[in-house]
Protein backbone atom coordinates (compact mmCIF):
# COMPACT_ATOMS: atom_id res chain seq x y z
CA UNK A 1 0.00 0.00 0.00
CA UNK A 2 2.62 1.94 0.97
CA UNK A 3 4.02 1.27 -2.75
CA UNK A 4 1.02 2.50 -4.44
CA UNK A 5 0.03 5.63 -2.40
CA UNK A 6 3.82 6.74 -3.36
CA UNK A 7 3.16 6.08 -7.01
CA UNK A 8 0.08 7.72 -6.87
CA UNK A 9 1.71 10.77 -5.13
CA UNK A 10 4.53 10.81 -7.52
CA UNK A 11 2.41 10.55 -10.70
CA UNK A 12 -0.11 13.63 -9.30
CA UNK A 13 2.98 15.68 -8.77
CA UNK A 14 4.29 14.44 -12.22
CA UNK A 15 1.06 16.00 -13.53
CA UNK A 16 0.84 19.03 -11.31
CA UNK A 17 4.28 19.82 -12.52
CA UNK A 18 3.65 19.30 -16.26
CA UNK A 19 0.07 21.09 -16.10
CA UNK A 20 2.25 24.22 -14.46
CA UNK A 21 4.05 24.02 -17.16
CA UNK A 22 2.57 23.85 -19.91
CA UNK A 23 0.19 26.70 -18.17
CA UNK A 24 3.32 29.09 -18.41
CA UNK A 25 3.97 28.02 -22.15
CA UNK A 26 0.47 29.22 -22.68
CA UNK A 27 1.12 32.49 -20.77
CA UNK A 28 4.39 32.64 -22.61
CA UNK A 29 2.86 32.64 -25.77
CA UNK A 30 0.29 35.05 -25.60
CA UNK A 31 2.35 37.36 -24.15
CA UNK A 32 4.82 37.61 -26.34
CA UNK A 33 1.72 37.87 -28.71
CA UNK A 34 0.48 40.46 -26.71
CA UNK A 35 3.46 42.63 -25.43
CA UNK A 36 6.50 41.17 -28.34
CA UNK A 37 7.57 42.97 -31.59
CA UNK A 38 9.06 38.96 -32.23
CA UNK A 39 7.88 37.34 -34.69
CA UNK A 40 6.75 33.51 -35.96
CA UNK A 41 7.89 32.43 -39.56
CA UNK A 42 5.13 32.29 -42.00
CA UNK A 43 6.52 29.95 -44.44
CA UNK A 44 9.55 28.21 -43.49
CA UNK A 45 11.64 28.04 -46.44
CA UNK A 46 8.63 29.26 -48.35
CA UNK A 47 10.39 32.02 -50.18
CA UNK A 48 12.59 29.16 -52.42
CA UNK A 49 11.50 26.05 -54.55
CA UNK A 50 13.20 23.68 -56.39
CA UNK A 51 15.38 24.50 -59.86
CA UNK A 52 16.57 21.77 -62.10
CA UNK A 53 19.34 23.67 -62.98
CA UNK A 54 20.43 25.69 -60.09
CA UNK A 55 19.45 23.75 -57.53
CA UNK A 56 16.81 26.01 -56.16
CA UNK A 57 15.87 29.42 -56.99
CA UNK A 58 13.65 32.56 -55.58
CA UNK A 59 9.53 31.51 -55.16
CA UNK A 60 7.93 34.21 -57.39
CA UNK A 61 5.41 36.59 -55.94
CA UNK A 62 6.19 35.95 -52.60
CA UNK A 63 5.75 37.76 -49.23
CA UNK A 64 6.91 36.08 -46.26
CA UNK A 65 8.48 36.69 -42.93
CA UNK A 66 12.23 35.81 -42.42
CA UNK A 67 13.83 36.15 -39.46
CA UNK A 68 17.02 35.31 -37.63
CA UNK A 69 18.15 35.94 -33.73
CA UNK A 70 19.71 38.84 -34.77
CA UNK A 71 16.68 40.39 -37.29
CA UNK A 72 13.40 40.44 -38.28
CA UNK A 73 12.56 40.97 -42.02
CA UNK A 74 9.83 41.20 -44.46
CA UNK A 75 10.78 39.42 -48.27
CA UNK A 76 8.93 40.27 -51.07
CA UNK A 77 9.43 38.87 -54.30
CA UNK A 78 7.87 39.93 -58.02
CA UNK A 79 6.46 37.60 -60.07
CA UNK A 80 10.26 37.02 -61.90
CA UNK A 81 11.62 36.03 -58.20
CA UNK A 82 13.36 38.93 -58.03
CA UNK A 83 13.49 41.08 -54.69
CA UNK A 84 12.09 43.81 -55.47
CA UNK A 85 9.42 45.54 -57.27
CA UNK A 86 7.32 44.90 -60.50
CA UNK A 87 9.29 44.76 -63.44
CA UNK A 88 8.87 44.27 -67.08
CA UNK A 89 11.62 42.73 -69.69
CA UNK A 90 11.13 46.14 -71.60
CA UNK A 91 14.00 48.84 -70.37
CA UNK A 92 12.43 51.58 -69.00
CA UNK A 93 12.32 54.59 -70.85
CA UNK A 94 15.24 56.78 -69.94
CA UNK A 95 16.72 54.86 -67.20
CA UNK A 96 19.61 52.49 -67.65
CA UNK A 97 18.93 49.14 -66.25
CA UNK A 98 21.60 46.94 -64.03
CA UNK A 99 21.15 43.31 -63.32
CA UNK A 100 22.36 42.43 -59.94
CA UNK A 101 24.01 38.95 -59.12
CA UNK A 102 24.76 37.55 -56.15
CA UNK A 103 24.15 35.35 -53.19
CA UNK A 104 22.62 36.35 -49.69
CA UNK A 105 24.40 39.75 -49.54
CA UNK A 106 22.59 40.63 -52.70
CA UNK A 107 19.51 39.18 -51.44
CA UNK A 108 19.65 40.97 -48.05
CA UNK A 109 19.96 38.94 -45.72
CA UNK A 110 18.95 40.89 -42.73
CA UNK A 111 17.60 44.12 -44.44
CA UNK A 112 14.13 45.02 -45.65
CA UNK A 113 13.83 45.40 -49.60
CA UNK A 114 14.31 48.78 -49.85
CA UNK A 115 17.18 48.69 -47.95
CA UNK A 116 19.45 46.44 -50.00
CA UNK A 117 22.10 47.92 -52.08
CA UNK A 118 20.20 47.15 -55.22
CA UNK A 119 17.78 49.16 -53.73
CA UNK A 120 19.71 52.19 -52.18
CA UNK A 121 21.46 52.50 -55.86
CA UNK A 122 18.01 53.04 -57.40
CA UNK A 123 17.25 56.01 -54.60
CA UNK A 124 20.41 57.42 -54.92
CA UNK A 125 20.37 57.46 -58.73
CA UNK A 126 16.46 57.35 -60.41
CA UNK A 127 17.95 57.16 -63.63
CA UNK A 128 19.30 53.67 -62.93
CA UNK A 129 17.02 50.29 -61.88
CA UNK A 130 19.05 48.19 -60.08
CA UNK A 131 17.35 44.42 -60.36
CA UNK A 132 18.35 41.82 -57.46
CA UNK A 133 18.33 38.78 -58.46
CA UNK A 134 20.25 37.51 -55.51
CA UNK A 135 19.27 34.16 -54.11
CA UNK A 136 20.39 33.03 -51.19
CA UNK A 137 24.01 30.47 -50.74
CA UNK A 138 24.52 30.98 -54.41
CA UNK A 139 27.43 30.67 -56.34
CA UNK A 140 29.12 32.23 -59.40
CA UNK A 141 27.49 28.89 -61.49
CA UNK A 142 24.26 29.05 -60.43
CA UNK A 143 25.05 33.12 -61.14
CA UNK A 144 25.93 32.45 -64.31
CA UNK A 145 22.63 30.13 -65.25
CA UNK A 146 20.35 32.44 -63.66
CA UNK A 147 21.86 35.29 -66.23
CA UNK A 148 21.65 32.64 -69.06
CA UNK A 149 18.33 31.42 -68.26
CA UNK A 150 16.23 34.50 -67.53
CA UNK A 151 19.19 37.50 -66.40
CA UNK A 152 19.78 38.29 -70.41
CA UNK A 153 16.17 38.65 -71.52
CA UNK A 154 15.82 41.46 -69.37
CA UNK A 155 18.32 43.61 -71.77
CA UNK A 156 20.91 45.11 -68.95
CA UNK A 157 22.80 47.90 -69.58
CA UNK A 158 25.48 46.62 -67.12
CA UNK A 159 25.63 43.34 -65.40
CA UNK A 160 26.92 43.48 -61.57
CA UNK A 161 28.47 40.39 -59.80
CA UNK A 162 28.62 41.14 -56.33
CA UNK A 163 31.32 38.37 -55.28
CA UNK A 164 32.06 36.92 -51.78
CA UNK A 165 35.03 34.65 -51.00
CA UNK A 166 32.64 31.45 -50.04
CA UNK A 167 31.64 31.89 -53.92
CA UNK A 168 34.93 29.95 -54.77
CA UNK A 169 33.84 26.55 -52.72
CA UNK A 170 30.24 26.72 -53.12
CA UNK A 171 31.37 26.59 -56.80
CA UNK A 172 33.37 24.31 -57.18
CA UNK A 173 32.25 21.82 -54.63
CA UNK A 174 28.70 21.44 -55.11
CA UNK A 175 26.79 18.69 -57.42
CA UNK A 176 25.24 21.40 -58.88
CA UNK A 177 25.51 23.21 -61.70
CA UNK A 178 28.89 21.32 -62.13
CA UNK A 179 30.43 23.27 -65.02
CA UNK A 180 33.96 21.67 -66.11
CA UNK A 181 37.28 23.40 -67.97
CA UNK A 182 38.40 21.24 -70.86
CA UNK A 183 41.46 22.67 -72.17
CA UNK A 184 40.36 25.86 -70.96
CA UNK A 185 36.80 25.76 -72.29
CA UNK A 186 34.05 26.09 -69.84
CA UNK A 187 31.80 23.03 -70.38
CA UNK A 188 27.72 23.56 -69.02
CA UNK A 189 26.25 21.47 -66.83
CA UNK A 190 23.19 19.40 -67.63
CA UNK A 191 19.62 19.51 -65.63
CA UNK A 192 19.50 17.40 -62.24
CA UNK A 193 16.91 15.49 -61.21
CA UNK A 194 14.41 16.72 -59.26
CA UNK A 195 14.90 15.75 -55.84
CA UNK A 196 12.32 14.34 -53.15
CA UNK A 197 9.77 16.93 -51.50
CA UNK A 198 10.63 18.43 -48.60
CA UNK A 199 8.63 18.48 -45.80
CA UNK A 200 7.87 13.98 -45.58
CA UNK A 201 10.04 13.78 -42.88
CA UNK A 202 8.70 13.57 -39.05
CA UNK A 203 11.36 16.12 -37.57
CA UNK A 204 10.82 18.60 -40.12
CA UNK A 205 7.18 18.66 -40.20
CA UNK A 206 7.48 19.00 -36.46
CA UNK A 207 10.20 21.56 -36.70
CA UNK A 208 7.27 23.44 -39.51
CA UNK A 209 4.67 23.46 -36.81
CA UNK A 210 7.09 24.60 -33.83
CA UNK A 211 7.93 27.49 -35.75
CA UNK A 212 4.80 28.94 -35.97
CA UNK A 213 4.71 29.46 -32.30
CA UNK A 214 6.01 33.04 -30.81
CA UNK A 215 7.41 31.30 -27.49
CA UNK A 216 9.79 28.35 -29.69
CA UNK A 217 10.82 31.60 -31.68
CA UNK A 218 11.39 33.47 -28.49
CA UNK A 219 13.32 31.10 -26.93
CA UNK A 220 15.19 29.08 -29.89
CA UNK A 221 16.81 32.73 -30.76
CA UNK A 222 18.04 33.45 -27.49
CA UNK A 223 19.83 29.88 -26.99
CA UNK A 224 21.33 30.34 -30.48
CA UNK A 225 22.87 33.69 -29.15
CA UNK A 226 23.86 32.26 -25.82
CA UNK A 227 25.46 28.96 -27.95
CA UNK A 228 27.30 31.90 -29.99
CA UNK A 229 28.95 33.65 -27.24
CA UNK A 230 29.73 30.65 -25.34
CA UNK A 231 31.56 29.02 -29.00
CA UNK A 232 33.86 32.81 -28.83
CA UNK A 233 34.59 32.34 -25.45
CA UNK A 234 35.82 28.70 -25.13
CA UNK A 235 37.31 28.77 -28.27
CA UNK A 236 35.43 26.68 -30.29
CA UNK A 237 34.94 27.29 -33.89
CA UNK A 238 31.90 28.86 -35.45
CA UNK A 239 32.31 28.89 -38.87
CA UNK A 240 30.85 26.08 -40.28
CA UNK A 241 31.31 27.39 -44.67
CA UNK A 242 32.37 24.87 -46.93
CA UNK A 243 36.44 25.31 -46.91
CA UNK A 244 38.48 23.62 -49.84
CA UNK A 245 41.69 21.49 -49.22
CA UNK A 246 44.86 22.80 -50.15
CA UNK A 247 45.16 20.90 -53.37
CA UNK A 248 41.55 22.10 -54.34
CA UNK A 249 42.81 26.15 -54.43
CA UNK A 250 44.11 26.60 -57.29
CA UNK A 251 41.11 24.09 -59.88
CA UNK A 252 38.87 25.90 -58.09
CA UNK A 253 40.09 29.30 -58.94
CA UNK A 254 40.57 28.59 -62.51
CA UNK A 255 36.75 27.29 -62.59
CA UNK A 256 35.44 30.54 -60.81
CA UNK A 257 37.60 32.74 -62.88
CA UNK A 258 36.31 31.13 -66.50
CA UNK A 259 33.01 31.52 -64.77
CA UNK A 260 33.60 35.17 -64.59
CA UNK A 261 35.01 35.73 -67.58
CA UNK A 262 31.59 33.95 -69.31
CA UNK A 263 29.31 36.11 -67.44
CA UNK A 264 31.60 39.03 -68.72
CA UNK A 265 31.43 37.40 -72.28
CA UNK A 266 27.37 37.09 -72.36
CA UNK A 267 26.60 40.44 -71.25
CA UNK A 268 29.06 42.05 -74.21
CA UNK A 269 27.85 39.85 -76.46
CA UNK A 270 24.29 41.79 -75.73
CA UNK A 271 25.42 45.11 -75.50
CA UNK A 272 26.14 45.44 -71.79
CA UNK A 273 29.13 45.94 -69.55
CA UNK A 274 30.48 44.07 -66.57
CA UNK A 275 31.19 45.26 -62.44
CA UNK A 276 32.68 42.47 -60.39
CA UNK A 277 31.89 43.94 -56.64
CA UNK A 278 33.74 42.11 -54.19
CA UNK A 279 32.03 42.00 -50.67
CA UNK A 280 34.30 41.89 -47.92
CA UNK A 281 34.25 39.25 -44.88
CA UNK A 282 33.16 40.74 -41.74
CA UNK A 283 37.00 40.22 -39.55
CA UNK A 284 38.24 42.39 -42.32
CA UNK A 285 36.16 45.54 -42.23
CA UNK A 286 35.72 45.02 -38.43
CA UNK A 287 39.30 43.55 -36.75
CA UNK A 288 38.03 43.72 -33.33
CA UNK A 289 35.78 41.26 -34.53
CA UNK A 290 36.94 36.83 -33.93
CA UNK A 291 35.09 34.42 -36.13
CA UNK A 292 36.97 31.39 -35.12
CA UNK A 293 36.92 29.16 -37.73
CA UNK A 294 37.88 31.01 -40.64
CA UNK A 295 41.48 31.20 -42.49
CA UNK A 296 43.01 34.21 -43.76
CA UNK A 297 43.87 32.80 -47.17
CA UNK A 298 40.12 31.94 -48.13
CA UNK A 299 38.63 35.32 -47.26
CA UNK A 300 41.47 37.69 -48.25
CA UNK A 301 41.05 37.15 -52.19
CA UNK A 302 41.41 40.87 -53.28
CA UNK A 303 44.92 40.78 -54.73
CA UNK A 304 43.67 37.39 -57.00
CA UNK A 305 40.36 39.40 -57.96
CA UNK A 306 42.32 42.53 -58.82
CA UNK A 307 45.26 41.06 -60.67
CA UNK A 308 42.36 39.09 -62.75
CA UNK A 309 40.44 42.33 -63.68
CA UNK A 310 43.48 43.63 -64.78
CA UNK A 311 44.49 40.73 -67.18
CA UNK A 312 40.87 40.14 -68.57
CA UNK A 313 40.07 44.17 -68.75
CA UNK A 314 36.96 43.55 -66.53
CA UNK A 315 36.13 46.28 -63.52
CA UNK A 316 36.93 44.55 -60.49
CA UNK A 317 35.81 47.39 -57.02
CA UNK A 318 37.03 46.23 -54.12
CA UNK A 319 34.70 47.70 -51.08
CA UNK A 320 36.83 46.65 -48.38
CA UNK A 321 38.68 50.54 -48.36
CA UNK A 322 35.04 52.48 -48.30
CA UNK A 323 33.69 49.89 -45.67
CA UNK A 324 36.59 49.57 -43.34
CA UNK A 325 37.15 53.46 -43.46
CA UNK A 326 33.14 54.21 -42.71
CA UNK A 327 33.92 51.73 -39.46
CA UNK A 328 36.83 53.20 -38.19
CA UNK A 329 35.22 56.73 -38.57
CA UNK A 330 31.97 56.19 -36.98
CA UNK A 331 32.81 52.67 -34.97
CA UNK A 332 29.17 51.71 -35.75
CA UNK A 333 28.82 47.38 -37.08
CA UNK A 334 28.15 47.55 -40.35
CA UNK A 335 27.78 43.60 -40.35
CA UNK A 336 25.50 41.67 -37.98
CA UNK A 337 27.91 40.07 -34.97
CA UNK A 338 26.00 36.31 -35.40
CA UNK A 339 24.50 35.96 -38.59
CA UNK A 340 27.84 38.03 -40.57
CA UNK A 341 26.08 39.78 -43.15
CA UNK A 342 25.78 43.21 -43.48
CA UNK A 343 23.07 45.95 -41.85
CA UNK A 344 21.15 48.37 -43.44
CA UNK A 345 24.29 50.82 -43.19
CA UNK A 346 26.85 48.63 -44.59
CA UNK A 347 24.44 48.05 -48.11
CA UNK A 348 23.64 52.14 -48.10
CA UNK A 349 28.04 52.22 -48.30
CA UNK A 350 28.10 49.62 -50.93
CA UNK A 351 25.63 51.27 -53.00
CA UNK A 352 27.24 54.80 -53.02
CA UNK A 353 30.84 53.01 -54.07
CA UNK A 354 29.23 51.17 -56.68
CA UNK A 355 27.44 54.33 -58.08
CA UNK A 356 30.92 56.05 -57.19
CA UNK A 357 32.44 53.89 -59.27
CA UNK A 358 30.03 53.55 -62.28
CA UNK A 359 30.24 57.21 -62.97
CA UNK A 360 33.94 57.11 -63.01
CA UNK A 361 34.15 54.43 -65.33
CA UNK A 362 30.81 55.73 -67.13
CA UNK A 363 29.90 52.23 -67.01
CA UNK A 364 26.19 53.00 -68.02
CA UNK A 365 24.62 54.94 -71.19
CA UNK A 366 22.43 57.35 -69.21
CA UNK A 367 25.18 58.29 -66.43
CA UNK A 368 27.61 58.87 -69.57
CA UNK A 369 25.44 61.67 -71.04
CA UNK A 370 25.23 63.00 -67.47
CA UNK A 371 29.05 63.26 -67.00
CA UNK A 372 29.06 64.92 -71.03
CA UNK A 373 26.79 67.56 -70.01
CA UNK A 374 28.34 68.67 -67.08
CA UNK A 375 31.81 68.81 -68.74
CA UNK A 376 32.93 72.84 -69.45
CA UNK A 377 32.26 73.58 -72.77
CA UNK A 378 29.51 71.33 -73.80
CA UNK A 379 26.45 71.84 -73.69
Amino acid sequence: MGFRRAAKTALINLGVLLASILVCLVALEVGLRLFWSGYYVKEPKGYVQWSPMRGWENRPSVRTDYGEPEFRTTVIHNSWGFRGPEVTRANPEGRCRALVLGDSFTYGVGVENDETFSARMEQMEPRLQALNTGVNGYGTSQELMLLVEKGLDFSPDLVIVAFFWNDVANTYLRSFPVFSLENGTLRYPTAEVEPAPRGTWPRERHRRFLRHSYAYRFLSDRIKLLRYRTKILLGIPVEDSELLRPEEIEPAWELELALLREIARLARERGATTLVALIPEQVQVQPDVNVIGLRPEDYTVQDRLIDFGRRSRIPVLDLLPALREAYERDRVPLYYLRDRHLRANGHRIVAQRILEEIRRLELVPCLRAEVAQSEPGTG
